[in-house]
């Protein structure tokens, strides 16, 4: 098979597929699609979709993107087998030693060009909040990429040692930054523009890499940016520069 490739999952969606191996499978989410099952067994889901495409019945979702987030997703050839415990593992040390880098755009001017947040977060109901005291150590390094006066917005990437969940939400609304349309942390808008674009590992002595474009949906917000640039950053021509 030539990757990458597209990936019917039903009439009216599609995916790419950039990457398989006897291990995972490294695909593109859409936009409002949950990445794995919910409490509803009615609702559709990206994880099962595949597995149907592919004729794979035992995904496992390694790096849960939210609903409205778009990009990269991994994804687990597990089986029901003695062999399952071990692909897990197999599947965990991957995912805790690929890095992930997402690119977003966040309301307000930064007073900062890059900044490391490492703090403590738990559940609170739907929510997560930072805590002083228990809670699970969340790491975020971000780099901001453009950002524009008039529209009071910004294009940065994060690049996360940590994948809690809402961690790059939650930590951009503790800066006073939140992302543009998360109304849960103080975003306005109707769009979350939060997308997993580049994922990398180390293969052996070869490093490997994949990248994703950013969803057709963002470039209207540049259209009157003074930064003409911009259009680059969020395609793969210049993906260098925001690893």
């Amino acid at each position: 098979m030539t990757l990458p490739k597209k990936l019917q999952l039903e009439e009216t969606l599609s995916t790419i597929l950039y990457f398989e191996d006897d291990l995972k499978l490294i695909l593109d989410k859409p936009y409002g699609l949950p990445s794995h099952q919910t409490k509803d067994p009615k609702r559709k889901d990206f994880t099962t979709l595949v597995g149907k495409a592919l004729e794979y019945p035992n995904l496992r979702t390694l790096n849960r993107l939210d609903l409205n987030t778009t990009g990269l997703i991994i994804l687990g050839k597990t089986s029901e087998d003695q062999s399952s415990k071990e692909k897990n593992k197999e599947l965990d040390l991957f995912l805790s030693n690929c890095q992930k880098t997402y690119l977003f755009i966040a309301q307000g001017i930064p007073g900062f060009e890059s900044q490391t947040i490492r703090n403590h977060m738990r559940e609170d109901q739907k929510k997560m909040k930072i805590v002083f005291s228990g809670g699970k150590v969340a790491i975020t390094h971000l780099t901001v990429l453009s950002k524009d006066e008039t529209s009071k917005l910004w294009l940065g990437k994060a690049r996360i040692e940590t994948g809690r969940r809402h961690q790059i939400r939650l930590h951009l609304s503790h800066l006073g930054h939140p992302l543009l349309g998360d109304t849960l942390y103080g975003g306005k808008g109707d769009r979350i523009f939060l997308h997993s674009a580049v994922l990398g590992w180390k293969s052996g002595e070869e490093w490997k890499e994949i990248q994703s474009d950013c969803p057709d949906f963002w470039s209207p917000i540049f259209s009157e940016w003074e930064d003409k640039s911009i259009h680059g950053l969020i395609t793969n021509k210049n993906k260098k520069e925001i690893r």
